[in-house]
């Protein structure tokens, strides 16, 4: 059984802590300073030029449209069109706002549903639930198993700080809104102790 690598577990409230232990660990097996946005521009510029294309459409969303802006000041000339969608232009300091954007979206769905005669009559305390989840999850991590993708199989343990960014977005990305609805009832099951554990929303 293959375990995922303590630096791929991310923990948000520890992040700032580990990261000096984890890229220390890291420097022992790679070359960080080669793992930029400008290279990776060069990156992709190689593989259209190996493919034989004279010019290429660029279609990216959140990092992808920095990755695309990059490649386009390096490499505009080989460029036919350029689509982004949700824009995170060069100067924008990713991820110092996810935090704040992440517990506003939390706190309208906690202040929607206390608002929603049918969601507060089934969630009365909805918010309480939600913590309680995350101070279980941090006292007794939850461990699990990927069931899908290209890490299927391996071995994850979840503690309350990678459990909440998931299910903020859930409120924020338009492809998950449709599974915000089932996201009260999803954290009620948290609180049930038996196994197996089922992170509510797509939070894998």
């Amino acid at each position: 059984m293959k375990t995922m690598h303590n630096c791929s577990q991310w923990q948000w409230r520890s992040a700032v802590k580990d990261l000096p232990g984890c890229r220390k660990e890291l420097e022992t097996r790679a070359d960080l300073t080669q793992y930029t946005t400008s290279y990776s521009a060069d990156d992709v510029d190689d593989v259209r030029a190996a493919l034989g294309l004279d010019k290429i459409d660029l279609l990216g969303g959140s990092y992808g449209t920095l990755a695309a802006l990059v490649y386009l000041r390096r490499h505009g000339e080989h460029v036919r069109s350029v689509v982004l969608e949700g824009v995170a232009p060069p100067d924008f300091k990713l991820p110092l706002p996810f935090a704040k954007t992440i517990q506003a979206s939390l706190d309208h769905l906690f202040t929607n549903c206390a608002a929603d005669p049918e969601c507060h009559k089934d969630f009365p305390n909805l918010k309480a639930e939600f913590e309680a989840v995350v101070k279980r999850l941090d006292a007794q991590p939850a461990t699990f198993q990927l069931d899908s993708g290209p890490n299927k199989g391996q071995t994850v343990t979840l503690r309350g700080g990678a459990f909440v960014p998931p299910c903020g977005r859930c409120c924020t990305s338009p492809g998950l809104l449709a599974s915000s609805q089932h996201l009260p009832p999803g954290i009620r099951e948290q609180l049930n102790p038996l196994p197996p554990w089922q992170p509510p929303c797509g939070a894998q």
